[in-house]
């Protein structure tokens, strides 16, 4: 892990086109955090605008997002299967029995397996 840290660039309150944006980068794989979907979703729109201003974009088929809400009732917290499109761009939820591999660890909903 520590090379994992050595290699990866956290910035907590990096500025993307006039949007702080949360994030974790290491290559060509980014991992975004927001607070809300509505958050996320401008995120994503300066994200593609500041990709495509480099000549790049972002591959939906291999994009996958987590939105995790605390349910007011019984405080449990909830995955919720929202797909985002951003300018032609689809992202899929991640799904309660998905694992997804990220810097070589494996992770689900819950966090790392």
């Amino acid at each position: 892990m520590d090379e994992v840290d050595s290699n990866s660039c956290p910035a907590p309150s990096h500025t993307v086109s006039g949007v702080s944006a949360d994030y974790l980068a290491y290559t060509d794989g980014w991992v975004h955090f927001a607070d809300n979907t509505d958050r996320l979703r401008e995120r994503l729109v300066a994200l593609l605008s500041w990709l495509s201003a480099s000549g790049m974009s972002i591959n939906g088929n291999q994009s996958i997002k987590l939105t995790l809400e605390k349910d007011g009732k019984n405080g449990r917290i909830i995955l919720w299967p929202i797909a985002y499109e951003v300018n032609r761009v689809h992202t899929q939820p991640l799904d309660v029995d998905q694992q997804v591999e990220y810097l070589d660890v494996q992770f689900k909903w819950k966090g790392h397996l």
